[in-house]
């Protein structure tokens, strides 16, 4: 039985997509590069989060790799994260 999967399907339509374009408005405030950093940080979230099946362990040490990983300090990834269930596209009952 397979725990993960080898890649994460991005659909050529995400950034169509209210939610996500929602998130990367939020985070850019019409930053151009904002917005290219801030989509490579939820696809980058997406791989950990399907990387062990479909779920993202999230404790201090994967906390402290994925947030130098994603080029933010820990508490910036915690409001990215926060971010993302404030528009839909993870579930703030999972964070």
């Amino acid at each position: 039985m397979a725990s993960s999967i080898d890649y994460v399907p991005v659909d050529i339509d995400m950034l169509d997509d209210p939610k996500v374009s929602a998130l990367l408005n939020d985070l850019s405030d019409g930053d151009p590069a904002a917005r290219f950093a801030a989509y490579g940080r939820f696809v980058l979230v997406l791989q950990r989060i399907y990387h062990d099946g479909f779920y993202m362990r999230y404790g201090k040490f994967e906390r402290r790799k994925l947030a130098k990983d994603a080029g933010m300090a820990p508490e910036e990834l915690d409001a990215f994260l926060e971010a993302c269930a404030e528009c839909e596209v993870l579930d703030a009952g999972m964070l």
